[in-house]
């Protein structure tokens, strides 16, 4: 069998006649299925008269592998099946968008982008995401990162940083494959932080006796600290604490 020409739902191929045994050809009957299919289950078939050896396959789905085959019939019956010729459809770009968007501030440059695979529409795999944000405060364009699921420990997960202060963004998130993008999730508004989470103080150990041991940390920081009171500390500034373990 030769393939003739192959698209994301239709294929073409031909064949060459068998031997007819001494009784006329009488059609051919092409079966197929997707080879990714459970075995049991049923094959498609088309009848070919038997004055061609060519035939199109339509209703196919994009971005999927079918095994086809070949049997011949006379008037004494069918003939065993020939060689299978397996054949991947082209795909099309994906027909759906990212489900679940959700965008949480992690910082006041930062923010984390999650959402859900889109839903099935068998037009072939996804190589990965284009993740979309613009600055709601000026008039510029969606701003897109790349997330390439081959190369991603953590799947449908994006860090999107270098972000203004206390500022809204619009985000959103297309998944795309060979043939291209797919239509974008519906844009989620985020606002960075005013201010950053404390970083870890440095700690030191600068005394100790047999009851107590004197430590000092230095808390690199400029935006305020809260717990029981707010302090407004500037860099590196210095506490010291006496710890009594009697």
């Amino acid at each position: 069998m030769q393939l003739l020409q192959v698209t994301s739902r239709q294929i073409t191929f031909s064949w060459t006649a068998p031997s007819s045994g001494n009784s006329p050809i009488t059609g051919y009957i092409v079966v197929y299925n997707q080879s990714r299919k459970a075995k049991d289950e049923p094959l498609e078939s088309v009848r070919v008269p038997a004055s061609d050896t060519k035939v199109t396959i339509t209703g196919l789905n994009p971005g999927n592998t079918y095994a086809f085959k070949v049997h011949a019939e006379n008037a004494l019956g069918r003939s065993g099946p020939s060689q299978d010729l397996t054949i991947t459809t082209e795909e099309e770009a994906p027909a759906n968008s990212p489900q679940d968007v959700r965008v949480i501030p992690l910082s006041s440059s930062m923010v984390k982008v999650t959402w859900k695979a889109p839903s099935p529409s068998s037009l072939g795999y996804l190589l990965g995401y284009y993740v979309g944000y613009r600055d709601l405060s000026t008039n510029e364009p969606y701003v897109y990162k790349t997330v390439d699921i081959s190369k991603q420990e953590r799947l449908n997960e994006a860090l999107i940083s270098n972000l203004r202060r206390n500022t809204k963004y619009a985000i959103t998130v297309q998944g795309y494959n060979s043939k291209g993008a797919g239509p974008a999730s519906k844009e989620v508004i985020v606002q960075t932080l005013q201010h950053d989470p404390p970083r870890s103080p440095v700690l030191k150990v600068i005394n100790t006796s047999e009851f107590s041991v004197e430590l000092q940390w230095s808390i690199s920081e400029v935006s305020p600290i809260t717990g029981t009171k707010t302090l407004s500390l500037n860099y590196f500034s210095f506490v010291q604490y006496l710890i009594s373990c009697k």
